[in-house]
């Protein structure tokens, strides 16, 4: 019987929010343009919270010769990533996004700055060509996670580590559109209720789980070590009309048990000659 009633729960629930349409689309304009302008004015500190995510996970002992970030945007986490690295290759669809990284990270050092155009599940690199390897809120929009994975542990050496971040399926707020209990609304619902409410660009953002990335690695042949840690992000990177909730939920340690979003990283065991 619940089986039978899950559904329709849902079916009742998403009627009710589309009947508040109008009120919901402007408050969810109001939250989704302050989501990206509070996005945009802490970059740089979303990008220093990342590195000390990726730190407390990393094995610490990879070669700072080679840095490969994919889907690098304007570059903020390509800079903090790729500080003590000689040589940093950023990749992206976007030239727009591709000239602002030249324009970061150029400014900044002296150090040797490669920008690609390019496609996640396409690499123009060859085999074995870096020391890490990044890609920060990419493989939700990807279409072909599993060819994703697979060009990015290609290019990686042995020893060398990839990181993954992306957003908590199961977190109570869409993040990318400010969508409250998005998670519940069933898959058959979705595409009918977003087209409703002006939001079909959601269709094509598919939110992997932990236990998927890492069933994707070892269908890849991958028996290297995989670490992931929270990723529960500081108060000022959060709009400010949404930080009072959240500092409730961080001093309840609701965001323990369900975080923002993870990170992976990912360690290529020597073993590995014939992964990807």
């Amino acid at each position: 019987m619940l089986n039978l009633s899950l559904p329709i729960i849902f079916a009742v629930i998403s009627l009710v929010m589309l009947s508040m349409q109008r009120k919901r689309q402007k408050m969810g304009r109001k939250i989704r343009n302050e989501i990206q302008t509070t996005l945009s004015a802490s970059l740089e500190a979303r990008a220093i919270y990342l590195y000390n995510c990726y730190t407390s996970i990393s094995s610490k002992k990879i070669e700072h010769d080679k840095y490969l970030d994919v889907g690098c945007g304007y570059g903020v986490n390509s800079s903090i990533f790729g500080r003590d690295f000689k040589d940093v290759v950023c990749l992206d669809l976007s030239a727009k996004n591709l000239e602002e990284c030249r324009r970061r990270i150029s400014s900044k050092s002296n150090k040797i700055l490669s920008l690609v155009r390019g496609d996640a599940q396409s690499l123009p690199f060859k085999r074995e060509s870096f020391d890490l390897v990044s890609a920060f809120s990419l493989i939700e929009h990807v279409p072909d996670k599993r060819e994703m994975l697979k060009e990015l542990l290609r290019v990686l050496k042995e020893d060398g580590e990839l990181v993954l971040q992306f957003p908590n399926k199961y977190f109570f707020m869409e993040l990318h559109t400010g969508l409250p209990a998005y998670f519940l609304i069933p898959s058959f619902i979705k595409p009918w209720f977003l087209r409703k409410i002006g939001y079909e660009g959601l269709l094509e953002i598919n939110i992997p789980t932990i236990r998927e990335i890492k069933k994707l690695i070892e269908d890849l042949g991958v028996s290297g070590e995989i670490k992931k840690t929270k990723v529960i992000y500081p108060i000022e990177t959060i709009p400010r009309g949404l930080r009072w909730i959240y500092t409730i939920l961080k001093r309840l340690k609701v965001l323990n048990l369900v975080p923002l979003g993870w990170m992976v990283c990912i360690k290529k065991s020597k073993e590995q000659k014939g992964t990807a």
